[in-house]
């Protein structure tokens, strides 16, 4: 197991940020290697309500962080609304698949540099940034050839795949991004795909907490108060109405 973590130094813990899995392994495993390596300081964040309840049986702390956005690609259909934008976002241009390739990855930096938040400040170790070669990238072409938007995926079981970036230009028009979007979900249906990920909206809970009384403990409190002052950066609320545009099932995500 391929363990990658950054120390944290004012909480004195190490945060797992990424790591390589066999297929097939438990999460007991994992865990073994946790806290053999780590010694019980040790944070990672994207945990599914399956994986959290394991850890705090095993007395670890949980932080509701947000909602993640989990579709069933088997027999999935866009509707009306959906399918509008995408004939809309077709008239300027078309799909395909790329390789993972250097020049490729200059491209796609290209693309980074013009989205609306190039000009900021890069979020690391949140999501992969590159293109490797066990990750798959689908572009959005313009008529001119340019690319105006671009997802990549990468593949976390047997039938289970997750989008890490999504990149869309400035100067995209209307549907580009949600045409990709049903492309993707496509793509990985007929290759056998059950199930796609469109990664976390932090600051948001699902459904089933809202139902509740929400945010419980005091960290979670604070932790979704300050998503209010975080908006001017980072408009996490568009992100949510953009992923929910797909239909999918929202679940919360815990750190």
């Amino acid at each position: 197991i391929d363990l990658r973590s950054i120390s944290l130094p004012l909480s004195d813990l190490d945060w797992v940020y990424t790591g390589g899995v066999p297929f097939g392994s438990c999460f007991e495993e994992i865990y073994e290697e946790l806290v053999s390596r780590f010694k019980n300081r040790f944070l990672i964040r994207g945990c599914s309500p399956e994986i959290t309840g394991f850890l705090e049986k095993s007395g670890c702390e949980a932080v509701v962080t947000g909602s993640e956005a989990v579709i069933s690609v088997e027999g999935w259909r866009p509707g009306e609304s959906l399918r509008e934008l995408c004939r809309r976002g077709l008239r300027h241009g078309g799909i395909s698949e790329i390789s993972s390739s250097s020049y490729n990855m200059e491209r796609l930096d290209g693309l980074r540099s013009r989205t609306p938040y190039g000009s900021k400040p890069f979020l690391k170790y949140l999501f992969r940034t590159g293109l490797d070669d066990d990750m798959r990238c689908f572009v959005h072409s313009g008529n001119d050839g340019r690319w105006l938007g671009a997802v990549t995926v990468s593949r976390t079981a047997h039938a289970s795949a997750h989008v890490e970036m999504m990149l869309r230009s400035r100067a995209t028009p209307v549907g580009v991004m949600e045409a990709l979007f049903v492309h993707v979900i496509r793509a990985l249906g007929r290759d056998g795909y059950g199930e796609l990920s469109l990664g976390e909206v932090p600051f948001v809970l699902p459904p089933e907490l809202c139902a509740g009384d929400g945010a419980k403990s005091l960290k979670e409190k604070l932790l979704f108060g300050s998503g209010h002052f975080l908006r001017f950066a980072y408009d996490y609320r568009s992100l949510f109405r953009f992923k929910d545009k797909f239909g999918p099932a929202w679940r919360p995500v815990y750190m």
